[in-house]
């Protein structure tokens, strides 16, 4: 394990972006949506990250309206502000 350790027979590791609070659910949802996403691959990117936002809305019972999804930190920190500002 790379930049982690062992605590009470669990392995925790803070040197890379892991989830610790992913289920099976939500990795059903979200391969879902990367095969619908292979499947379209030759179309432009959805930059409303439509699949992506539906499977996450799905396992938290929300809507997708409520979800903010991106491809990066930097696209998520104006969509924030956007949000925020009324402007999304």
């Amino acid at each position: 394990m790379h930049g982690g350790y062992n605590a009470d027979n669990v392995d925790i590791d803070f040197s890379v972006s892991l989830n610790p609070f992913s289920s099976e659910e939500l990795r059903l949802a979200l391969k879902e949506a990367e095969t619908e996403a292979a499947r379209v691959y030759s179309r432009y990117p959805d930059i409303e990250q439509k699949a992506a936002r539906t499977a996450i809305a799905g396992y938290l019972g929300t809507d997708a309206c409520r979800v903010i999804a991106g491809s990066g930190s930097s696209e998520l920190i104006m969509a924030i502000v956007r949000a925020i500002a009324g402007d999304m």
